[in-house]
Protein backbone atom coordinates (compact mmCIF):
# COMPACT_ATOMS: atom_id res chain seq x y z
CA UNK A 1 0.00 0.00 0.00
CA UNK A 2 1.42 3.49 -0.87
CA UNK A 3 0.08 7.03 -0.12
CA UNK A 4 1.52 10.31 -0.88
CA UNK A 5 0.16 12.42 2.27
CA UNK A 6 -3.08 13.02 4.21
CA UNK A 7 -4.60 9.47 3.82
CA UNK A 8 -7.43 8.65 6.38
CA UNK A 9 -7.94 11.74 7.87
CA UNK A 10 -11.85 11.71 7.73
CA UNK A 11 -13.45 8.45 8.04
CA UNK A 12 -16.44 6.91 6.26
CA UNK A 13 -18.63 9.57 6.98
CA UNK A 14 -16.47 12.55 6.30
CA UNK A 15 -16.36 13.33 9.84
CA UNK A 16 -12.49 13.36 11.47
CA UNK A 17 -11.19 9.99 12.11
CA UNK A 18 -10.70 9.72 15.51
CA UNK A 19 -8.87 5.70 15.52
CA UNK A 20 -5.08 5.62 14.99
CA UNK A 21 -4.80 2.49 13.13
CA UNK A 22 -3.99 3.40 9.45
CA UNK A 23 -1.00 5.73 10.93
CA UNK A 24 0.43 2.35 12.98
CA UNK A 25 -0.43 0.17 9.38
CA UNK A 26 2.03 2.82 7.91
CA UNK A 27 4.12 2.80 10.99
CA UNK A 28 3.72 6.97 11.77
CA UNK A 29 2.79 9.35 14.80
CA UNK A 30 0.81 12.32 14.06
CA UNK A 31 -1.93 14.50 16.03
CA UNK A 32 -4.95 13.70 16.19
CA UNK A 33 -7.17 13.95 12.57
CA UNK A 34 -8.75 17.54 13.18
CA UNK A 35 -4.78 19.23 14.18
CA UNK A 36 -3.42 17.78 11.22
CA UNK A 37 -1.84 20.43 8.43
CA UNK A 38 -0.33 19.85 4.90
CA UNK A 39 2.33 22.59 4.98
CA UNK A 40 4.90 21.96 1.85
CA UNK A 41 8.39 22.90 2.52
CA UNK A 42 11.57 22.45 1.19
CA UNK A 43 14.94 21.23 2.76
CA UNK A 44 17.89 19.84 1.99
CA UNK A 45 17.61 15.99 1.64
CA UNK A 46 19.59 13.18 3.14
CA UNK A 47 19.15 9.27 2.34
CA UNK A 48 19.02 6.90 5.70
CA UNK A 49 20.94 3.96 6.16
CA UNK A 50 17.95 2.03 5.34
CA UNK A 51 17.50 3.82 1.79
CA UNK A 52 20.60 1.18 0.31
CA UNK A 53 18.31 -1.87 0.19
CA UNK A 54 15.48 0.28 -1.79
CA UNK A 55 18.11 1.62 -4.80
CA UNK A 56 16.84 5.07 -4.18
CA UNK A 57 18.32 7.43 -7.09
CA UNK A 58 21.42 9.02 -5.04
CA UNK A 59 20.40 12.73 -6.06
CA UNK A 60 16.69 13.35 -5.18
CA UNK A 61 15.71 17.06 -5.65
CA UNK A 62 12.77 19.30 -5.96
CA UNK A 63 10.37 16.90 -3.50
CA UNK A 64 8.73 18.79 -1.04
CA UNK A 65 7.65 17.56 2.64
CA UNK A 66 3.80 17.23 3.43
CA UNK A 67 3.61 17.41 6.93
CA UNK A 68 6.82 18.43 8.80
CA UNK A 69 5.96 17.71 12.19
CA UNK A 70 5.08 14.03 11.65
CA UNK A 71 7.50 11.58 12.74
CA UNK A 72 8.00 7.50 12.20
CA UNK A 73 6.66 5.09 15.29
CA UNK A 74 7.32 1.78 14.31
CA UNK A 75 8.56 2.45 10.75
CA UNK A 76 11.72 3.10 8.82
CA UNK A 77 12.36 6.89 7.20
CA UNK A 78 14.04 5.99 3.57
CA UNK A 79 15.23 9.98 3.61
CA UNK A 80 14.68 12.94 5.27
CA UNK A 81 13.39 16.34 3.94
CA UNK A 82 15.13 18.85 6.01
CA UNK A 83 14.48 17.23 9.99
CA UNK A 84 11.31 15.75 7.91
CA UNK A 85 10.77 11.92 7.85
CA UNK A 86 9.72 11.04 4.02
CA UNK A 87 9.09 7.84 2.21
CA UNK A 88 8.17 5.77 5.66
CA UNK A 89 7.94 2.22 5.39
CA UNK A 90 6.53 -0.36 7.18
CA UNK A 91 7.06 -4.41 6.79
CA UNK A 92 3.54 -5.54 8.30
CA UNK A 93 2.91 -9.47 7.03
CA UNK A 94 4.12 -10.54 3.65
CA UNK A 95 3.69 -6.62 2.59
CA UNK A 96 4.95 -3.01 3.17
CA UNK A 97 3.10 -0.10 3.62
CA UNK A 98 4.46 3.44 2.65
CA UNK A 99 3.87 6.87 3.54
CA UNK A 100 5.84 8.95 0.84
CA UNK A 101 4.60 11.98 2.93
CA UNK A 102 5.37 14.30 -0.09
CA UNK A 103 2.91 15.49 -2.80
CA UNK A 104 2.73 15.72 -6.37
CA UNK A 105 1.50 18.69 -7.24
CA UNK A 106 4.33 19.97 -8.93
CA UNK A 107 5.13 16.97 -10.91
CA UNK A 108 2.60 18.20 -14.27
CA UNK A 109 4.57 21.13 -14.44
CA UNK A 110 7.74 19.78 -14.28
CA UNK A 111 7.35 17.26 -16.85
CA UNK A 112 5.51 19.88 -19.33
CA UNK A 113 8.60 21.68 -19.06
CA UNK A 114 11.21 19.54 -21.44
CA UNK A 115 9.93 16.17 -19.58
CA UNK A 116 11.48 17.31 -16.35
CA UNK A 117 10.00 15.36 -12.89
CA UNK A 118 12.99 12.56 -13.35
CA UNK A 119 13.33 12.23 -9.38
CA UNK A 120 9.05 11.55 -9.02
CA UNK A 121 9.59 8.61 -11.15
CA UNK A 122 12.71 7.42 -10.39
CA UNK A 123 11.41 7.20 -6.78
CA UNK A 124 8.61 5.25 -7.57
CA UNK A 125 10.34 3.18 -9.76
CA UNK A 126 12.66 2.47 -7.19
CA UNK A 127 9.47 1.65 -4.86
CA UNK A 128 7.68 -0.74 -7.76
CA UNK A 129 11.19 -2.38 -7.89
CA UNK A 130 11.34 -3.29 -4.43
CA UNK A 131 8.02 -4.88 -4.03
CA UNK A 132 8.57 -6.38 -7.09
CA UNK A 133 5.66 -4.54 -9.31
CA UNK A 134 7.06 -4.81 -12.68
CA UNK A 135 5.09 -3.23 -15.44
CA UNK A 136 2.64 -4.98 -18.05
CA UNK A 137 3.96 -3.33 -21.02
CA UNK A 138 7.51 -2.27 -21.16
CA UNK A 139 8.24 -0.06 -23.65
CA UNK A 140 12.33 0.14 -24.92
CA UNK A 141 13.95 1.49 -27.91
CA UNK A 142 16.33 -1.66 -29.86
CA UNK A 143 19.23 -1.24 -27.80
CA UNK A 144 17.10 -2.07 -24.37
CA UNK A 145 17.07 1.62 -23.39
CA UNK A 146 13.67 2.22 -21.57
CA UNK A 147 11.55 5.26 -23.61
CA UNK A 148 10.65 8.37 -22.61
CA UNK A 149 7.81 10.81 -22.92
CA UNK A 150 5.77 8.27 -24.14
CA UNK A 151 2.24 7.20 -22.34
CA UNK A 152 0.66 3.83 -22.28
CA UNK A 153 -3.28 3.21 -21.74
CA UNK A 154 -4.71 -0.39 -21.56
CA UNK A 155 -8.49 -0.98 -21.81
CA UNK A 156 -10.30 -4.14 -21.71
CA UNK A 157 -12.67 -5.04 -24.38
CA UNK A 158 -13.97 -8.87 -23.91
CA UNK A 159 -11.70 -11.20 -23.37
CA UNK A 160 -8.81 -9.07 -25.35
CA UNK A 161 -6.88 -6.26 -23.82
CA UNK A 162 -6.23 -2.89 -25.65
CA UNK A 163 -2.96 -1.19 -25.52
CA UNK A 164 -2.52 2.20 -26.84
CA UNK A 165 0.59 4.04 -27.06
CA UNK A 166 1.65 7.66 -27.80
CA UNK A 167 4.93 8.97 -28.41
CA UNK A 168 4.50 12.52 -27.51
CA UNK A 169 4.92 15.57 -29.39
CA UNK A 170 8.42 16.59 -29.29
CA UNK A 171 10.61 19.04 -31.95
CA UNK A 172 12.51 16.85 -34.14
CA UNK A 173 16.18 17.97 -32.79
CA UNK A 174 15.19 16.32 -29.60
CA UNK A 175 15.00 12.83 -30.82
CA UNK A 176 17.64 13.33 -33.34
CA UNK A 177 20.83 10.85 -33.06
CA UNK A 178 18.55 8.82 -30.28
CA UNK A 179 18.72 5.12 -30.75
CA UNK A 180 15.89 3.57 -33.22
CA UNK A 181 14.86 6.90 -34.46
CA UNK A 182 15.41 7.65 -37.99
CA UNK A 183 13.89 10.98 -40.01
CA UNK A 184 12.19 11.91 -43.41
CA UNK A 185 10.74 14.20 -45.30
CA UNK A 186 6.61 12.66 -46.05
CA UNK A 187 4.67 14.17 -49.15
CA UNK A 188 2.36 15.22 -46.86
CA UNK A 189 3.78 15.95 -42.84
CA UNK A 190 6.85 17.63 -44.06
CA UNK A 191 10.56 16.22 -42.13
CA UNK A 192 9.05 13.45 -39.61
CA UNK A 193 10.82 10.99 -36.74
CA UNK A 194 10.27 7.62 -36.27
CA UNK A 195 11.07 5.58 -33.35
CA UNK A 196 11.59 1.84 -33.56
CA UNK A 197 10.16 0.03 -30.48
CA UNK A 198 10.07 -2.96 -28.54
CA UNK A 199 7.15 -4.19 -26.77
CA UNK A 200 7.64 -6.79 -24.07
CA UNK A 201 4.16 -8.12 -22.88
CA UNK A 202 3.33 -9.61 -19.87
CA UNK A 203 2.02 -12.90 -21.40
CA UNK A 204 2.30 -14.50 -24.86
CA UNK A 205 -1.35 -13.07 -26.92
CA UNK A 206 -2.59 -13.21 -30.34
CA UNK A 207 -1.76 -9.59 -31.25
CA UNK A 208 -2.93 -7.41 -33.93
CA UNK A 209 -2.30 -3.62 -35.06
CA UNK A 210 -5.79 -2.32 -34.92
CA UNK A 211 -4.91 0.02 -37.22
CA UNK A 212 -3.57 -1.15 -39.88
CA UNK A 213 -5.42 -4.72 -39.35
CA UNK A 214 -1.82 -6.44 -39.35
CA UNK A 215 -1.47 -9.72 -37.35
CA UNK A 216 1.61 -9.44 -35.31
CA UNK A 217 1.41 -13.16 -33.84
CA UNK A 218 1.53 -15.16 -31.19
CA UNK A 219 4.02 -13.69 -28.59
CA UNK A 220 4.87 -11.36 -25.98
CA UNK A 221 7.66 -9.25 -27.74
CA UNK A 222 6.61 -7.18 -30.48
CA UNK A 223 8.95 -5.08 -32.62
CA UNK A 224 7.24 -2.14 -34.04
CA UNK A 225 7.69 1.62 -34.80
CA UNK A 226 5.84 4.39 -34.02
CA UNK A 227 5.78 8.35 -36.13
CA UNK A 228 6.72 10.67 -33.01
CA UNK A 229 3.86 12.23 -32.18
CA UNK A 230 1.30 9.40 -33.46
CA UNK A 231 -0.37 6.57 -31.73
CA UNK A 232 0.20 2.33 -31.90
CA UNK A 233 -2.64 0.66 -31.06
CA UNK A 234 -2.48 -2.99 -30.48
CA UNK A 235 -4.83 -5.77 -29.72
CA UNK A 236 -3.92 -8.55 -27.56
CA UNK A 237 -6.35 -11.35 -27.77
CA UNK A 238 -6.19 -14.90 -25.71
CA UNK A 239 -7.30 -16.87 -28.78
CA UNK A 240 -7.26 -16.87 -32.53
CA UNK A 241 -10.36 -15.55 -34.43
CA UNK A 242 -12.33 -16.93 -36.92
CA UNK A 243 -15.78 -15.42 -38.54
CA UNK A 244 -18.28 -16.61 -40.42
CA UNK A 245 -21.10 -14.43 -42.71
CA UNK A 246 -23.56 -16.64 -43.65
CA UNK A 247 -26.98 -15.62 -45.70
CA UNK A 248 -28.20 -15.34 -49.08
CA UNK A 249 -26.39 -15.15 -52.29
CA UNK A 250 -28.87 -13.36 -54.85
CA UNK A 251 -31.74 -10.32 -53.55
CA UNK A 252 -33.74 -8.66 -55.65
CA UNK A 253 -33.85 -3.90 -55.43
CA UNK A 254 -35.78 -3.20 -52.37
CA UNK A 255 -34.71 -6.45 -50.29
CA UNK A 256 -33.32 -6.32 -46.90
CA UNK A 257 -31.41 -9.32 -46.19
CA UNK A 258 -29.89 -10.49 -43.14
CA UNK A 259 -26.05 -11.95 -42.80
CA UNK A 260 -25.60 -14.05 -39.55
CA UNK A 261 -22.50 -12.95 -38.60
CA UNK A 262 -20.45 -16.29 -36.91
CA UNK A 263 -17.00 -16.16 -34.53
CA UNK A 264 -14.81 -18.50 -32.34
CA UNK A 265 -14.88 -16.65 -29.56
CA UNK A 266 -17.73 -15.91 -27.02
CA UNK A 267 -16.64 -12.67 -25.68
CA UNK A 268 -18.00 -9.59 -26.50
CA UNK A 269 -16.59 -8.68 -30.20
CA UNK A 270 -17.10 -5.53 -32.89
CA UNK A 271 -17.15 -6.26 -35.97
CA UNK A 272 -16.84 -3.71 -38.91
CA UNK A 273 -19.09 -4.58 -42.09
CA UNK A 274 -18.79 -2.68 -45.14
CA UNK A 275 -20.53 -3.02 -48.61
CA UNK A 276 -18.50 -3.02 -51.56
CA UNK A 277 -20.35 -2.01 -55.45
CA UNK A 278 -20.75 -3.90 -58.49
CA UNK A 279 -18.30 -1.16 -59.95
CA UNK A 280 -15.56 -1.40 -57.12
CA UNK A 281 -16.87 1.32 -54.85
CA UNK A 282 -17.19 1.41 -51.17
CA UNK A 283 -21.03 1.92 -50.21
CA UNK A 284 -20.68 3.96 -46.83
CA UNK A 285 -24.33 4.43 -46.26
CA UNK A 286 -24.50 0.69 -45.99
CA UNK A 287 -21.87 -0.07 -43.37
CA UNK A 288 -22.51 -0.60 -39.80
CA UNK A 289 -20.68 -2.02 -36.54
CA UNK A 290 -22.27 -4.98 -35.35
CA UNK A 291 -21.77 -5.92 -31.60
CA UNK A 292 -21.29 -10.16 -31.53
CA UNK A 293 -22.36 -11.21 -27.95
CA UNK A 294 -21.53 -15.16 -27.63
CA UNK A 295 -20.31 -15.27 -31.21
CA UNK A 296 -22.86 -14.20 -32.84
CA UNK A 297 -24.43 -11.17 -34.17
CA UNK A 298 -26.49 -9.97 -37.59
CA UNK A 299 -25.69 -7.79 -40.16
CA UNK A 300 -28.62 -6.32 -42.01
CA UNK A 301 -28.22 -4.66 -46.30
CA UNK A 302 -30.89 -2.79 -46.64
CA UNK A 303 -30.88 -2.47 -50.84
CA UNK A 304 -32.64 0.47 -52.52
CA UNK A 305 -34.75 0.05 -55.14
CA UNK A 306 -32.16 2.24 -57.31
CA UNK A 307 -29.35 0.10 -57.07
CA UNK A 308 -27.29 -1.34 -59.66
CA UNK A 309 -28.00 -4.60 -60.09
CA UNK A 310 -24.66 -6.66 -60.34
CA UNK A 311 -21.98 -8.40 -57.70
CA UNK A 312 -21.82 -7.12 -54.02
CA UNK A 313 -19.68 -8.07 -51.47
CA UNK A 314 -19.99 -8.13 -47.65
CA UNK A 315 -16.61 -7.94 -45.98
CA UNK A 316 -16.36 -8.01 -42.20
CA UNK A 317 -13.73 -7.48 -40.05
CA UNK A 318 -13.27 -8.22 -36.45
CA UNK A 319 -11.87 -4.96 -35.11
CA UNK A 320 -9.67 -5.91 -32.58
CA UNK A 321 -8.29 -9.01 -33.75
CA UNK A 322 -8.19 -8.12 -37.74
CA UNK A 323 -10.32 -11.19 -38.43
CA UNK A 324 -11.69 -11.14 -41.73
CA UNK A 325 -14.61 -12.56 -43.89
CA UNK A 326 -16.20 -11.75 -47.23
CA UNK A 327 -19.20 -13.25 -48.56
CA UNK A 328 -20.93 -12.20 -52.36
CA UNK A 329 -24.60 -11.22 -52.92
CA UNK A 330 -25.74 -10.94 -56.54
CA UNK A 331 -28.29 -8.35 -56.87
CA UNK A 332 -30.80 -9.29 -59.84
Amino acid sequence: MIADAAPGWLDQHCAWQTNDRLNKLFGIAAVASDKRELKLAGGELGLSSQAGGWHLPQTISGIRIAEPELRVSGGSALFKIGNSDAAIVNHTGTGWTIYLNTVWDQYPKERAAKFGGATYRELLQAIFDKAGIAPAVKLTSPDGQRISHAQIARYKFGDAEIVAIVKENIAIAGVVGQDGVTTYNDANLGQVAKQDLTIKLSRKSYVTDIRTGKKLGFTDVVHSSILIGDALILALSPEANELKLEGAGAAHPGDHISFNLISTMSGPELVRCHVIAPDGSALPIYSNNVLLQNGRGTFTLPFALNDAPGKYVIRATDVITGATVEKSLELR
